[in-house]
């Protein structure tokens, strides 16, 4: 089997995985439809995907993902949902007294982890997890769990005989909590999940161990309630404060088990997940990239100063924006340099009877920005620069960066493109 399909609130698409050495994908809350599903809490539950290898998680959740107009919960991507983790990330890392439930054995695998992720370009840093830890005791151990006595309560009175007992143990106690702690608790979330996004700003992900430990099916036989709690340590906040996840297979502990890696982003910064844990899987760099988890966004072609490795490469980064191939236009454009504290070209397009200053194919990239991004990278452009349509060499018009006919400004056309003009000035 390569891919199966399981429901997460508290961290059944996660700790499953790392038990079983396979990734796990807790998408943002309403992406893949609900409808059919009998969820454990309505409100805080999700489909999500377990997969051998990331890679078919991917594909899969991009098949699954879509808005279901019968399903109330389902919700659309956001148009400034990043397409691409960015080339040299800030990860939040636990503090180290929010480890202390971690034997020596695992934090040292969890280290060892963070090592691996450093080693890629990522950089760490660590935040205070007190508001997520106490989100997780919330969806059991107070009024939330409400939610499970509404979804499936009366089912299990209704057939006590099937019934787990600690499942059912639980929607009777559920069905029990008084309105007003369910309020009193969804009025603590808000506070803590305003907390938390204050913590993790200007990060881009948190890294956390998937579980604590790895107990035996006798352990958890002996403290249901115990054991799940403690397993949902690093889990349960996940869903309540809006955040997607993925969980993916880091080593094993001798004498205890799996220790799985689980990064944490803010809802629908899945790629942002996907990508980071392609890169720690592979212990690659920031050019690892996972499949695209979504369909939208627009390809924008450029030829300057925002190629990969160039001055304002950051701005496209910043937007979200995913590098998809190296382009080159049709040949009827000439490249004039435009001076300035940042020295960019602009890309003119020339009539095809122009014989003093024919037209040629200039190199350049393809990048893929969020809908949304797209009006802020306009906004950051200077004249004479702007954006338009700009024909490539497979006959295809993407949006791009072009200029006017102005051609006061110097030709570097001859170069053959903005790297080889600033490899030769520069050399020069």
């Amino acid at each position: 089997m390569d891919v199966a399909l399981g429901t997460d609130t508290a961290g059944s698409g996660r700790v499953p995985a790392a038990f079983n050495r396979v990734v796990g994908l807790k998408p943002t809350l309403g992406l893949v439809p609900s409808r059919g599903v009998v969820p454990a809490c309505p409100s805080y539950d999700t489909v999500s995907v377990l997969a051998r290898d990331l890679a078919t998680g991917c594909e899969v959740l991009r098949a699954i993902a879509g808005v279901d107009d019968a399903d109330p919960t389902s919700r659309p991507w956001s148009a400034t949902a990043p397409l691409a983790a960015p080339v040299h990330p800030v990860l939040a890392v636990p503090a180290e007294r929010d480890l202390a439930v971690l034997s020596p054995a695992m934090r040292a695998a969890f280290d060892d982890a963070l090592q691996r992720l450093a080693a890629t370009g990522c950089t760490l840093r660590e935040v205070d997890l007190t508001p997520m830890l106490e989100a997780a005791t919330l969806l059991y151990g107070g009024g939330l769990v409400a939610e499970r006595a509404w979804s499936f309560g009366t089912t299990l009175r209704e057939r006590p005989a099937d019934a787990d007992p600690t499942v059912a143990a639980i929607a009777a106690a559920a069905g029990e909590v008084p309105g007003v702690a369910v309020v009193r608790d969804q009025q603590r979330l808000r506070t803590l999940t305003h907390a938390a996004r204050a913590a993790l700003a200007d990060t881009d992900a948190l890294v956390v161990p998937t579980a604590p430990d790895h107990p035996t099916p006798e352990e958890v036989a002996a403290d249901p309630f115990g054991r799940n709690a403690r397993l949902g340590t690093f889990t349960n906040f996940v869903n309540l404060m809006d955040m997607a996840a993925v969980a993916v297979p880091n080593t094993v502990v001798p004498g205890e088990g799996e220790a799985g890696v689980t990064l944490v982003v803010p809802a629908f910064h899945d790629q942002v997940a996907a990508d980071l844990a392609a890169r720690f899987l592979s212990a690659g760099d920031g050019e690892v990239h996972a499949p695209l988890l979504g369909q939208g966004g627009v390809d924008v072609a450029v030829f300057g100063a925002h190629l990969r490795g160039q001055p304002l490469n950051r701005q496209l980064q910043g937007l979200g924006a995913r590098y998809l191939a190296d382009v080159a236009t049709a040949p009827r454009y000439r490249m004039h340099l435009v001076p300035g504290a940042v020295e960019r070209p602009a890309l003119v397009a020339v009539a095809p009877d122009d014989v003093a200053a024919p037209g040629t194919s200039v190199p350049g990239e393809l990048w893929r920005l969020p809908r949304a991004a797209v009006v802020d990278l306009l906004l950051s452009i200077r004249s004479p620069l702007g954006l338009g349509d700009v024909e490539l060499a497979d006959g295809t018009t993407v949006l791009g960066f072009i200029a006017g006919t102005d051609r006061t400004h110097d030709d570097i056309t001859h170069h053959g493109g903005w790297r080889a003009y600033r490899a030769a000035t520069t050399a020069s």
